[in-house]
């Protein structure tokens, strides 16, 4: 019986390039760089669109239905090319700059319930020194009182979430009650900040409590 595709990347080894080097006994003259000059490089084509992803999963998975499903979200009109560099962290390649803004600045975007995390690439190095660990999502700040409405309250509120990137003060009205939305970054290394209590300074514990923030 075949092996499914799920067993066989199971298996797949991979290894660190700098551990297989230690058992090769390389020589002086192998160790010798080759040096690049400035103005040479400057003379290159630039390597555009690129960027640097990872999925926040355990589990693990194919490169092709990762493939389809964020070619289905993006909707790119050019082909976007997926370099496997190890489990689950990928370099990303548009071939053009409104696909890589989409790619890197829009989302989150999501695989089997997974966001894809990523960041730009400048392609300097073969697999980039820092893997990214950040989710940009919307979250909705929920029951703010009339008086504390505005963009630095709202904007507090957020940071205790993530990184702001920015705020929308208009309001959503849904049947369950209205709320306002922000845009952050959150480290996918720390937990999930799920409530956001807040008060006048001075106050007590039950006024703390009657201003609640959700999101």
């Amino acid at each position: 019986m075949a092996e499914s595709s799920r067993a066989r990347e199971e298996k797949t080894e991979y290894y660190e390039v700098d551990e297989l080097l230690k058992n090769l006994n390389l020589q002086v003259e192998e160790l010798n760089n080759v040096v690049l000059g400035k103005e040479e490089v400057r003379r290159w084509p630039e390597v555009k669109w690129l960027a640097a992803a990872k999925i926040l999963t355990r589990k693990a998975f194919s490169m092709q239905p990762l493939k389809n499903t964020m070619m289905a979200a993006w909707s790119p009109p050019q082909e976007v090319t997926f370099h496997e560099l190890e489990p689950k962290k990928i370099v990303l390649q548009a071939h053009c700059l409104g696909d890589w803004k989409r790619i890197v600045e829009e989302g989150p975007w999501l695989f089997r319930g997974c966001a894809l995390m990523k960041k730009p690439f400048d392609g300097a190095i073969v697999v980039p020194a820092i893997i990214p660990s950040g989710v940009k999502a919307w979250i909705q700040i929920h029951k703010i009182p009339p008086l504390f409405r505005n963009k630095d309250v709202t904007t507090q509120l957020a940071t205790r979430v993530g990184e702001v990137i920015m705020v929308d003060m208009a309001v959503v009205q849904t049947r369950t009650g209205a709320f306002h939305r922000a845009r952050v970054k959150l480290d996918s290394i720390k937990p999930l900040t799920r409530f956001v209590p807040f008060a006048l300074e001075g106050s007590d514990d039950e006024s703390k409590k009657r201003r609640v923030l959700r999101h």
